[in-house]
């Protein structure tokens, strides 16, 4: 699929996702839909494509998929954990989502901050 302006789809997402992660990530959530509104309108975008849950298979042992992002493994091995031990809310799943995003597009040091018990620990 293309967009008007003649784009590929997977490419509107990298953009979408660059321009959003820069210029939005850090803002409250009514400008975050401001600033993702007028990116969908610069670049004629009617939705954003959702990667494959199958592509979850093609990933080697260095990528993992996360709230719709391909973002690297680290050096570290996972800790065994039960995700019934957390409880997704609609706050945790935004800032899980936010995080991923800006790992995927960058290789830059990530600052959580916020006050005791915001859940940027059991985010990461």
């Amino acid at each position: 699929m293309k967009s008007a302006i003649g784009l590929k789809y997977p490419v509107l997402k990298a953009i979408h996702d660059s321009l959003y992660t820069c210029f939005a990530s850090h803002l409250e959530s009514v400008m975050q839909k401001q600033i993702q509104a007028l990116i969908f309108k610069l670049f004629e975008i009617k939705q954003l494509p959702a990667l494959a849950h199958s592509s979850e298979i093609q990933l080697s042992d260095k990528y993992a998929l996360v709230e719709q992002f391909v973002i690297p493994k680290g050096k570290f091995k996972n800790e065994k954990f039960d995700k019934r031990d957390f409880v997704t809310t609609s706050s945790f799943k935004r800032l899980l989502k936010q995080l991923a995003g800006v790992v995927a597009v960058s290789d830059y040091a990530v600052i959580l901050q916020g006050p005791t018990s915001a859940g940027k620990t059991s985010t990461v």
